[in-house]
């Protein structure tokens, strides 16, 4: 905190633990079972051997990084269709898995702050949100019509985002199954943050 005296919060995580237990979640609860009235089929990628019955811990990562000029196009793209860089990564997400799998309803699940209320902001504590976005990435749509259904959905479960996902997963009732995680297998996280650039000896 490069010794640096720091605002006391307006509130502590518990007093926001107190609060969320007495907000009404009805509404937001109705939103998404809207969503589920039916369960989406599971994600069936080809693969070149057949899945496992558990999962693995063993992963790896591949980094991938964009060209100066694709992400300034990126941006100006998202600009013109009035929509974030994350829901166009997100339409692309589904496209890419729609194409590989051929399933036109998929769902992908996504991280959000959980930080909707401004005395939160500064607040210590974890607040992520896992939301599961289902889309329906059908051939005969046109892929600037996709992309403004991925924003509305991405707006509306920022909005519901505080009913939390086990709830959801239990509302639904869904069975669970070896090797696979509920409603979803594939997320797509942004970490679009600002960099903080620390200096040594500042404690």
């Amino acid at each position: 905190y490069e010794g640096k005296c720091l605002a006391m919060p307006e509130l502590q995580y518990k007093d926001h633990c107190i609060r969320l237990s007495q907000w009404d979640l009805n509404d937001m609860r109705t939103v998404w079972r809207q969503q589920y009235e039916s369960l989406p089929p599971p994600l069936e990628l080809p693969t070149d051997y057949p899945r496992t019955p558990g999962k693995k811990r063993r992963g790896e990562l591949i980094s991938l990084p964009l060209p100066t000029e694709l992400s300034k196009g990126i941006r100006s793209f998202a600009r013109t269709q009035g929509v974030s860089e994350y829901m166009l990564f997100l339409s692309a997400a589904f496209l890419l898995l729609s194409r590989h799998s051929g399933q036109e309803d998929l769902v992908i699940g996504s991280a959000f702050s959980g930080r909707t209320d401004t005395a939160t902001e500064n607040m210590p504590g974890m607040f992520a949100a896992t939301l599961p976005l289902r889309a329906y990435p059908e051939q005969g749509k046109t892929y600037k019509a996709f992309l403004q259904e991925i924003k509305a959905l991405s707006l509306c479960g920022q909005e519901n985002q505080e009913y939390p996902f086990e709830t959801l997963i239990q509302d639904l009732n869904i069975p669970g199954e070896v090797g696979r995680n509920p409603l979803f297998d594939v997320m797509l996280v942004m970490q679009n943050g600002d960099q903080a650039a620390y200096t040594e000896g500042a404690l």
